[in-house]
């Protein structure tokens, strides 16, 4: 996991300090990712009034929209849409379908309602683009869960 080493040294030669638990709140949000990482402390730092020097807990959750947003346009989006109009359809039913960001290969059997050698081809596919992970036999993992939030969030249009 991040330790707020990292964030305070890339953090100094801005003399801007970071308070404990919104280091704990963006390591918990960005899950180390470091994209997302830099992402956030980006449109964290970039929505902070001129005069302030401190990073708190606050302003952290006041920056989660643009941090949001700024993910879903410059890193989920782009992700997403090279994907088949089949895969993108396979792939927003598990997010919808599933809690967290863990599933098997039976349960997106399950909640996709698909034959096994029909959905098969989408997860490979999905896995060759980065936006699921293999982390054991058998078991799929999507690449964060804030992309699955992108997913559970947009409707049928970004298909």
């Amino acid at each position: 996991m991040l330790n707020s080493g990292y964030i305070e040294r890339k953090l100094k030669e801005t003399g801007i300090k970071i308070e404990e638990n919104a280091v704990s709140l963006i390591a918990s949000k960005s899950e180390g990712h470091p994209y997302v990482l830099v992402s956030m402390c980006y449109a964290i730092i970039d929505s902070m009034a001129e005069n302030e020097k401190k990073i708190t807990e606050e302003t952290v959750k006041t920056a989660l929209p643009k941090i949001y947003n700024d993910l879903a346009k410059d890193f989920f989006a782009p992700m997403f849409h090279p994907l088949t109009p089949k895969a993108k359809e396979v792939l927003l039913t598990l997010a919808r379908s599933i809690s967290g960001k863990e599933f098997s290969f039976s349960e997106a059997v399950n909640r996709t309602n698909k034959e096994a050698n029909y959905l098969s081809p989408y997860i490979k596919e999905m896995l060759r683009k980065g936006v699921l992970n293999k982390p054991e036999r058998g078991r799929y993992a999507f690449f964060h869960i804030l992309f699955v939030e992108y997913l559970r969030g947009r409707g049928e249009d970004i298909i």
